[in-house]
């Protein structure tokens, strides 16, 4: 008997520690941010290599202190051809005020560069939320002077 009842702890055990770890998921509530991002206008004569891996979206913790604020990047996908990227954030706290921005890392050296963006103005989501915000990139430039 005392076999059997081991056994079967033994066995519930991993269902006990997953059935926790959902509830603590689901008290602490995480969502998702995504969207497309467009480009509008590119210039210069030095963006030759670049891509929508070159820009990153950043979801920024406006609620917690300081030292305990949460950052969450992710590298944006596509056809910069298409002047479409895509962005997909996961894992954002629920109930937390947050902003969303577009950055650029450009992959070339610039002696004159330009990027402008507009960016999402504080926001929360609920658990399991998915919010959807694109982007518009009004201004790309890279330019190499000769």
């Amino acid at each position: 008997m005392k076999r059997q009842i081991l056994l079967s702890t033994i066995l519930l055990l991993p269902l006990m520690i997953f059935a926790f770890g959902q509830s603590a998921a689901a008290q602490s509530g995480l969502g998702t941010v995504k969207g497309t991002i467009f480009i509008k206008n590119v210039s210069g004569n030095n963006l030759g290599n670049f891509t929508c891996a070159n820009l990153t979206v950043i979801v920024s913790d406006l609620e917690s202190p300081p030292e305990k604020r949460w950052k969450k990047t992710t590298t944006a996908t596509g056809d910069f051809s298409t002047r479409k990227c895509a962005y997909k954030v996961l894992r954002v706290p629920a109930n937390k005020s947050f902003t969303a921005s577009v950055s650029a890392n450009f992959p070339n050296g610039c002696d004159h560069k330009s990027f402008q963006a507009d960016a999402l103005f504080p926001t929360k989501i609920k658990s399991y939320q998915t919010l959807t915000f694109n982007f518009t990139v009004t201004k790309i430039s890279c330019t190499v002077l000769k």
